[in-house]
This record gives structure tokens, C-alpha cells and sequence, in this order.
């Protein structure tokens, strides 16, 4: 005699397969009209998913180097007019509505 909660983890179990399944079509369909995508259907999920972990964090440092690069340039720029106006350089950053912090 099945409990209850026998048969809800049965339902459980049997909605994840569920959902595996639909997970694997989406892919193929994904990877079928986008083959540069970068998306696969993996062998193994947890390879995967730290493969593109690791992808969107090397994504993450690129884009944290080009904002430091630009905030380089805009530090430099800045330091250039306050030498210009003989003025500090906080004092332009106010001039300019820009945050210390920023």
C-alpha cells in the first residue's frame, strides 16, 4: 500500500523526468536554429553548468577591465582640468556633479 507521500514523491520524480525531457528538446531546438549559440545538450549537467559559470565570469573581469580602463581615462581627464583651472581635483569632480565614490 502506497502513503501519501509515496505517491507525491512518486509525482515528484515523475514531473522532473518531465522536465528533463522538455529541457532536452528546448535545447536541441535552441542549438538547431542557433548553432553559434554555444548551447549544448550535456552529458554531464554539473561540467556544464560550470562551464558557463565559468564563461559568464570571464565575461564578468572583461567587462570590469574595460570600466576600470575608462575609469583610468576619466580620472586622468579630470586631474587635467583641475591642473588647468588651478583647482583641486574634488572640486572639479563636484563642478562635474561627480561623486567621490564614483
Amino acid at each position: 500500500m502506497q502513503t501519501q507521500a509515496d505517491a507525491k514523491l512518486q509525482r515528484l520524480h515523475d514531473t522532473l523526468a518531465a522536465l528533463k525531457d522538455q529541457r532536452d528538446v528546448l535545447a536541441e531546438r535552441a542549438l538547431a536554429s542557433d548553432p553559434s549559440s554555444g548551447l549544448k545538450i550535456a552529458d554531464d549537467p554539473v561540467s556544464e553548468a560550470l562551464r558557463l559559470a565559468k564563461k559568464t565570469n570571464q565575461e564578468h573581469i572583461r567587462l570590469l577591465n574595460q570600466y576600470n580602463e575608462i575609469k583610468d581615462v576619466a580620472t586622468s581627464l579630470i586631474g587635467m582640468i583641475a591642473e588647468n583651472r588651478q583647482k583641486r581635483i574634488i572640486e572639479v569632480m563636484q563642478d562635474f556633479d561627480v561623486d567621490e565614490n564614483d
